[in-house]
């Protein structure tokens, strides 16, 4: 029976993957790239959008994502104007920031923040918040991300410059790309007698699929009624779904094994310590953890011996899945994080020089890193996300695609940080 349902999900892919549109947003590379992303909902959404359908698209969207009662749509339509990358101060610390999406009239204000694979930005929710409250006393911030994340306390409050400040879970609202989006994608394609504006609403719909999961909101019901069509499917179901996270973490684990042997010969070239089992933040301790917990960061870690600070600080190389896979240089003392910020400055600029980058001074313990396994500062498609186990991740359950990964990932950390290490 759990060759059966698996059987049957794999015929809803291969029907999936044969009515797929030509993705060119997977094509040019821009599927995960909020600010490029954000345009096409913001246009869309707009009134006065290149659409030349008025309100259409964003009466549906205030009801179906931001879940607006129905008999206060008109209230909120009236007037309504969409605003990308909306500019605001912080009045806290002091910068300007820009709000991803903005929907406003007269009386309501409703700031979205989007976050694909972005980091947090410190009192970001916070920020929005107070702004949108003195635009609008009832205003709340949506919050939409890949599956609905909350935001962690980082993006919630600021507890420094004397303040102890923070936004309530209450006054957020997440949504996501998986449910509401997909949802609300699907609704107004479905319902678009305009051939063009249907094809480019399903172009979109297709690239939120690559990142957000490949079954919508209708695709799911159908095989959660085949699920629910006989009991001994819905036990396969079940054991499937107890398992498939172990399956997920030993793909981790192979990766992770086939780099440590690929890296050896750069270990010794470059006068690497790898530290063992006994580093805490080591894939060998966390693997298993990973899909249990939400902030779990398996890697594996390499001291640079070459590089001797007198105040005892260390620099590490280290390879990192933060749902994708990415490499860099970090700083410790003691074996713990070190605050990049927290580096005295003589010996920031000495490490700087050695590594030859100009360090990201940011709240945490990286100096740099890329994405693999061809580097560059953003995720690309053949880059592994362990979180929502795309495409690239699946792809290295097979050995020989395991090995050709991990070659190119080598490769890159050599050409990109070690041979610019100045010895």
């Amino acid at each position: 029976m759990v060759s059966q349902m698996l059987d049957y999900v794999c015929r809803m892919l291969d029907k999936d993957e044969k009515e797929k549109l030509y993705d060119v947003y997977s094509v040019l590379g821009i599927s995960t790239k909020e600010v490029i992303m954000c345009r096409f909902i913001c246009d869309i959404i707009d009134p006065h959008g290149k659409h030349k359908k008025g309100d259409k698209y964003l009466r549906e969207f205030l009801k179906l994502v931001l879940k607006i009662p129905p008999n206060e749509l008109d209230e909120y339509l009236d007037g309504a104007k969409v605003y990308k990358e909306y500019p605001i101060h912080d009045k806290y610390l002091g910068k300007d920031r820009r709000i991803d999406l903005v929907i406003c009239n007269a009386k309501h204000f409703i700031p979205i923040e989007v976050k694909i694979y972005a980091e947090e930005q410190e009192a970001q929710c916070l920020v929005y918040y107070d702004y949108a409250k003195e635009q609008d006393k009832d205003a709340k911030i949506y919050y939409l991300t890949i599956h609905g994340t909350p935001p962690s306390d980082y993006s919630q409050k600021l507890s420094r410059k004397g303040l102890d400040l923070r936004v309530d879970l209450d006054d957020l609202v997440c949504i996501s790309f998986a449910r509401d989006i997909l949802s609300w994608l699907r609704y107004i394609a479905d319902n678009e007698d305009d051939l063009l504006m249907r094809q480019n609403i399903s172009q979109y719909m297709y690239a939120v699929k690559n990142f957000a999961g490949r079954f919508d909101v209708v695709e799911r019901s159908r095989i959660i009624d085949e699920l629910l069509s006989d009991k001994d499917k819905l036990i396969a179901g079940i054991e499937i779904s107890n398992t498939i996270d172990d399956a997920k973490a030993k793909v981790m684990e192979n990766m992770f094994t086939a780099l440590e042997r690929e890296m050896a010969g750069l270990a010794s070239e470059y006068h690497l310590d790898k530290l063992g089992k006994g580093s805490f933040v080591s894939w060998e301790n966390l693997v298993g953890n990973y899909y249990k917990a939400s902030s779990v960061y398996p890697g594996i870690n390499y001291h640079l011996k070459d590089i001797v600070i007198s105040t005892g600080v260390d620099v590490w190389l280290r390879i990192e899945i933060f749902n994708n896979l990415f490499v860099g240089f970090c700083v410790t003392r003691n074996g713990e994080q070190l605050n990049v910020k927290d580096v005295e400055k003589a010996d920031l600029d000495k490490i700087s020089a050695t590594l030859s980058i100009k360090p990201m001074m940011n709240e945490s313990w990286w100096l740099t890193y890329e994405y693999l396994p061809s580097g560059g500062s953003s995720a690309s498609d053949e880059t592994p996300d362990f979180r929502r186990f795309n495409d690239a991740a699946i792809a290295l359950s097979d050995s020989e695609t395991l090995n050709r990964f991990c070659g190119k990932s080598v490769e890159t950390i050599r050409r990109n940080l070690l041979e610019k290490i100045r010895r």
